[in-house]
């Protein structure tokens, strides 16, 4: 039985933007990430080894965004295909959030 997870609005700090200036200081991100698996060993058991820990996956994207990038649609295919290749699961969703790209935008979402 598949099983949806969803991290949501995880609040970052990263180096990244276009210019030298956008690095210079970490900006903050909320990034979602929604996975699916079989969770059905899981729901059995009731035990964390015959699931997907959601917990790693939070350290992992903690990790992931320390190094400076420029793009967003970069950090969402990393952060993406990382939690493809570790975890056994059948789909992987994530949307970031970069609310202060601009002064009349709420924020700006890249989603992979």
């Amino acid at each position: 039985m598949c099983t949806k997870i969803v991290l949501n609005n995880i609040a970052v700090w990263a180096n990244i933007g276009i210019t030298d200036n956008e690095r210079s200081t970490k900006q903050p991100l909320l990034i979602t990430v929604s996975f699916e698996y079989d969770a059905s060993q899981a729901q059995r058991s009731d035990r964390i080894d015959d699931a997907v820990d959601y917990a790693n996956i939070r350290t992992d994207v903690l990790t992931l965004v320390q190094p400076p990038v420029h793009l967003l649609e970069h950090l969402a295919y990393t952060l993406k295909t990382h939690i493809a290749e570790r975890y056994p699961i059948q789909a992987v969703h994530v949307s970031i959030k970069k609310p202060n790209a601009f002064s009349d935008v709420e924020y700006v979402n890249v989603s992979a």
